[in-house]
């Protein structure tokens, strides 16, 4: 064979091998990557890559596969899904959207290639239902929104504050705030619901574990006195309980069931405990001073007149202002009545109080 001969061959390899990068290098999908997907790692293998591409939601980012150094996204069957067009692309999330970076810019896009927010933004995190990106508008400004995965906003407004709550489920909540004109809006991503209220929220706090952690709002309103205002909300976003209370306060949680959580709840003078899950007052606010101060649900009631009453989780009264408490020791709690002593026995179990005569001391 001579040197025009050899150079045929090389030309008829090469002018094949071109095509194909031009061909997923311009947005032609369906271009099949060469390899292999592994079920037990969920990786695919690449036939010229000695390690294989991590898969996640059905789909790999492979890269370097071109000259031009450019990303793309393939399915399980090394089929091209995104072309080679972005200098860095992102997994593929649950909603099925997908970032990607340009010029050092951030943008999200769908499975389709359809362009959902375009490349101007300097951070993007993407989640289920929602969408956060962050840009700078000046040196000393940044503009936060938080959107649908339609790429719609929620609020008009930029986004104060995006908490991502991890509490004992294991789940993600997603709670936002965005304030305008002393007004605050609340969204809340387990139910897609957004609360306004009618005061500016400067801080908050998430109390309580699981089904029954709700998240509490500290606020002020701004009129002729500038009053505080405090709020309890669920993580759906139901207003619980009026925004008229000094200050709210996790008072009892239950390891084995944290629905039983309990919260102290004061104005002024008055203070009284709440149950979340149960939406009710266990002890309407009177003038007392509520405290827990045991390993079992007894709180203790001291009112101004120096009468102290023990109440149980439920309201119900168990010792009154006659009984002398003597001394705690693990889940017994002694006290005297009329001279003779007894001990009281908590069962986590059961949930109940049981009655002893004698005085326990280990």
């Amino acid at each position: 064979m001579g040197i025009l001969g050899r150079h045929k061959v090389k030309l008829i390899i090469a002018i094949p091998i071109l095509i194909y990068f031009i061909w997923g290098y311009f947005g032609f999908t369906c271009t099949w990557i060469p390899g292999e997907y592994d079920t037990e790692t969920k990786t695919y293998k690449v036939f010229w890559y000695q390690e294989g591409f991590a898969c996640r939601n059905g789909h790999f980012r492979i890269k370097a596969y071109t000259p031009f150094k450019k990303h793309g996204l393939c399915d399980t069957s090394g089929r091209l899904v995104i072309p080679f067009r972005y200098d860095k692309i992102g997994d593929v999330e649950t909603g099925g959207l997908l970032t990607f970076t340009n010029n050092d810019k951030q943008g999200v896009i769908n499975l389709k290639q359809e362009v959902i927010l375009k490349p101007e933004w300097y951070y993007i995190a993407l989640y289920k239902n929602e969408i956060y990106a962050t840009k700078h508008v000046s040196p000393k400004l940044k503009l936060r929104m938080l959107l649908h995965n339609d790429g719609k906003p929620v609020f008009t407004d930029t986004v104060a504050v995006l908490a991502n709550v991890e509490l004992e489920d294991r789940r993600v909540h997603r709670v936002a705030f965005s304030l305008k004109d002393s007004v605050s809006y609340i969204y809340f991503g387990d139910s897609g619901k957004v609360l306004t209220l009618d005061y500016f929220a400067h801080s908050y706090l998430f109390l309580g574990e699981g089904a029954s952690a709700i998240m509490v709002i500290n606020g002020k309103r701004y009129e002729k006195d500038q009053l505080t205002h405090t709020s309890m909300i669920s993580m759906s976003g139901e207003a619980l309980l009026p925004s008229e209370y000094d200050y709210i306060c996790g008072l009892y949680t239950d390891e084995i069931n944290p629905s039983r959580t309990l919260f102290r709840i004061g104005k002024q003078n008055l203070e009284g405990i709440y149950s979340a899950v149960q939406k009710r007052w266990i002890w309407p606010p009177s003038p007392v001073k509520i405290s827990k101060d045991y390993n079992f649900p007894l709180f203790t009631l001291q009112s101004d007149d120096g009468k102290t009453r023990y109440v149980d989780e439920n309201g119900t009264l168990i010792f009154s202002e006659r009984v002398k408490v003597t001394g705690n020791v693990r889940e017994y709690l002694n006290f005297r009545v009329n001279k003779k002593d007894y001990y009281l026995k908590y069962d986590s179990e059961e949930c109940k109080f049981y009655w002893y005569r004698g005085y326990k001391n280990k």
